[in-house]
């Protein structure tokens, strides 16, 4: 088994050192009840190491009642959930692909690892509540995308607040566009503006971006296509 077994009152044997923590958070939530929330997280080990570092993610409660406990999506998962009362995540530490054929939007082809899969299934199937469900970020891994949802959120601007600024951005297909100039002055794009490809996060080449100081910079450029080429208007911040 690779849960805990209880074979005597107050004792319980743990079959394998990876039971332990959830054996913790059942013991915490048994002696504080409704006192604490856990808080179980799902990212890369880099990733979560680098919190544990600076001290986040106690297993022990904090002074808000909060405890956190890492999801192993190599283990069974319905012990794990059983003792978490929410789900943080990082699911675009576990995009098994991204189908960049351009007559699909990049929502279409994402494909997630079979763990993370099979988390969303147990959160839809088991009313558990996960913080920015997986299907909510999927539009950020398109930069176009995102543009629109930043364009809409315009819409929602107070004078009184912060206020929220859209930069002027071209969707390229090819750089060898024969009218790529006049796509530009289209989209009110002024040079030097930057290139980075369409889809923002889950594949290695998605971090690959230029700057364009001119239009001949757009020859034999090495940035991923379907790309996203922006500025922010009447500034200088990209």
């Amino acid at each position: 088994s690779r849960n805990a077994v209880s074979i005597m009152p107050g004792v319980t044997t743990i079959n394998k050192l990876q039971d332990l923590l959830i054996i913790l958070c059942r013991l915490n939530k048994m002696a504080l009840g409704d006192s604490i929330v856990v808080v179980g997280y799902v990212m890369k080990w880099t990733r979560e190491k680098d919190f544990l570092k600076r001290g986040a993610f106690p297993i022990l409660p904090t002074s808000n009642g909060l405890t956190f406990i890492s999801i192993n999506l190599d283990l069974l998962l319905i012990p794990q959930l059983q003792v978490v009362d929410l789900v943080l995540h990082k699911a675009t530490d576990e995009i098994f692909s991204i189908d960049k054929d351009q007559s699909l939007s990049i929502s279409e082809g994402v494909r997630f690892s079979d763990g993370i899969q099979q988390l969303q299934r147990y959160m839809e199937d088991m009313h558990y509540f996960m913080i920015d469900p997986v299907e909510n970020i999927i539009p950020l891994l398109d930069r176009a995308a995102t543009q629109i949802i930043l364009q809409n959120l315009v819409e929602i601007n107070d004078p009184r607040h912060c206020r929220i600024r859209t930069p002027n951005y071209l969707k390229i297909s090819s750089f060898n566009e024969p009218d790529l100039a006049e796509k530009l002055d289209q989209a009110q794009l002024l040079l030097p503006a930057i290139v980075k490809p369409q889809i923002s996060c889950g594949v290695s080449d998605a971090h690959i971006m230029a700057v364009i100081f001119k239009k001949e910079d757009f020859v034999d450029l090495p940035v991923p296509l379907p790309a996203v080429l922006q500025i922010q208007a009447g500034t200088g911040d990209h």
